[in-house]
């Protein structure tokens, strides 16, 4: 007969902290896979500003930051704007050549990581 395994540190977090919630997000939250990750997400958003702890007592509350939620939204937008952008441009370069010089002249400015170290000569 197969023995249940073990819940792990993080398991046993999540389910601790999880006593409100609805038992099927409860579920999936302190399942294997899903307790690091939640903790990983709860620890981003306390991270960037998002979510706050505030201590009632003995017992802490997450306080979630609409104005801060907003700002973070707002900036990973212009950030995939951007890269998008960069992007489009290095994909519009990457079709040119450089004049005045042959595809061996190219393959032959790579000298290989070993160009990169430069290795002391003995004294005589």
């Amino acid at each position: 007969m197969a023995r249940a395994k073990r819940k792990t540190v993080a398991q046993q977090v999540v389910a601790t902290a999880g006593i409100g919630l609805p038992a099927p997000v409860r579920q999936v939250a302190a399942s294997r896979w899903g307790a690091p990750l939640a903790i990983a997400i709860v620890l981003g958003l306390i991270g960037t500003g998002v979510a706050t702890v505030d201590w009632d007592g003995w017992m802490p509350h997450l306080k979630i930051n609409k104005e801060r939620a907003q700002e973070v939204r707002q900036s990973i937008r212009q950030g995939k704007a951007r890269r998008a952008e960069t992007r489009a441009q290095a994909d519009g370069k990457a079709g040119q050549r450089s004049p005045g010089r042959s595809e061996a002249d190219r393959r032959t400015d790579f000298q290989g990581p070993g160009a990169l170290i430069s290795v002391p000569r003995r004294q005589r």
